[in-house]
């Protein structure tokens, strides 16, 4: 990309253009203002082609950026620059200077800062539009992997739907057509099919969910569907203090559990030593027994043999 890929820029606010920079002669100032005074005021970028050159805006918080390229620059390159420009510009000036600044007052402050961004975007080109390749297919794989959850959870709905109302409740009412592959998915049928259950599953009702469905699948319109998404967020708050009120229970259950099994650990303690002594005390008494009735025959022998205590004889 050449040096003359950029042939004028300037930041203004609201119309006033507060610095500029171009090293050409022309009439692309004039121009470049003319698009100025007719650009919408939101937030957005802007770009205009004449004569063999691109008007690139970037319009954001009562402020435009502008640069004029020549056609052959990618806008991409353009808007790449913008948003460099912006940065430098908000980090300098933000909610300071720019505010008060009068016209073509930071011409000599601003105007070197946006030669020299022009030229890093020139000399970078390549590696830019490279990176900026990589944003989109990373923006493309993001959004397919969102619809693909998003189908998947209109499946997850259907399939639960047939488990709880029946197969033949749900399918019956003509609401949804699809491939199970997911080849083909009547999505805003379905769609409002999952919200009115999400809405309704409380009830249990299969009469009110064939009636509201046949509606739904009819087209007609149920004031119903107006309070969804205020009721899905009481619902979800509701489920959420269930939530957190089972997690609670679910605590103190475990630390009833806990208590309970070391209350229980020092019965069983407790009872194992008064099962020792027991024993213990059982085995004294045996041998106590024991040992008198050994005493005992020996008395009898002594007392057999000496006739008396007295076995000098």
């Amino acid at each position: 990309m050449t040096q003359e890929a950029f042939i004028y820029s300037f930041v203004a606010r609201g119309t006033m253009i507060l610095a500029e920079y171009t090293e050409f002669t022309g009439n692309f100032p004039a121009i470049a203002a003319q698009c100025l005074h007719k650009l919408p005021s939101s937030n957005n970028k802007f770009t205009y082609t004449c004569d063999h050159h691109t008007f690139n805006f970037l319009v954001e918080d009562g402020y435009a950026y502008c640069v004029v390229a020549k056609e052959a620059v990618s806008k991409h390159i353009s808007i790449a620059f913008l948003e460099r420009m912006k940065a430098d510009f908000k980090t300098r000036y933000g909610g300071g200077k720019a505010d008060t600044a009068i016209a073509k007052s930071l011409n000599k402050e601003f105007g070197p800062i946006m030669k020299e961004h022009m030229k890093y975007i020139i000399d970078h080109a390549e590696e830019i539009e490279k990176l900026l390749k990589v944003k989109a297919q990373v923006s493309e794989v993001k959004s397919i992997m969102l619809e693909n959850i998003d189908k998947k959870f209109v499946l997850l709905t259907l399939f639960l739907l047939t488990s709880i109302f029946g197969k033949g409740d749900v399918w019956s009412l003509g609401v949804c057509s699809f491939d199970m592959g997911g080849k083909s998915v009547n999505h805003t049928k379905i769609e409002n099919f999952a919200l009115f259950i999400l809405f309704r599953v409380r009830s249990k009702s299969k009469s009110s969910l064939a009636s509201f469905s046949l509606k739904i699948a009819l087209g007609i319109q149920n004031p119903d569907v107006q309070m969804l998404p205020l009721a899905l967020t009481i619902d979800r708050g509701e489920n959420l203090t269930i939530l957190v009120d089972k997690t609670e229970d679910l605590r103190s259950q475990a630390s009833c559990r806990k208590n309970n099994s070391l209350r229980i650990a020092q019965q069983y303690k407790s009872k194992g030593t008064q099962i020792r002594r027991k024993m213990w005390y059982q085995n004294m008494k045996i041998k106590l027994v024991v040992l008198g009735v050994l005493l005992l025959l020996v008395l009898v022998i002594w007392l057999s043999i000496c006739h008396g205590f007295n076995c000098t004889n």
